[in-house]
């Protein structure tokens, strides 16, 4: 994925690595590094993500089916929900 094909951002955040942009329209989380440019898609969320925020070993974001997913940086793991049920993001 590239940068001009991201249609909107609804959050953003920057870990030690990458840029992490919550795209709702395109429901998915893209990560851009901050060496070299190289993007691609970090999470498909399948739920709109509307915010986004990172510490030094996960990523988290809420999105509008009510629930908080996180995904470990280095991607390992697939996405997990945290919480789900919530009335809003």
């Amino acid at each position: 994925m590239e940068l001009a094909q991201v249609q909107a951002c609804d959050g953003m955040t920057v870990t030690d690595s990458a840029l992490l942009l919550a795209s709702a329209q395109q429901k998915k989380i893209l990560r851009i590094e901050k060496v070299g440019g190289k993007s691609d898609v970090f999470a498909d969320d399948g739920g709109s993500p509307r915010a986004i925020t990172a510490d030094g070993t996960h990523a988290y974001w809420l999105n509008d089916a009510g629930e908080v997913r996180s995904r470990v940086l280095d991607r390992t793991a697939p996405p997990t929900v945290l919480v789900s049920g919530q009335h809003s993001p």
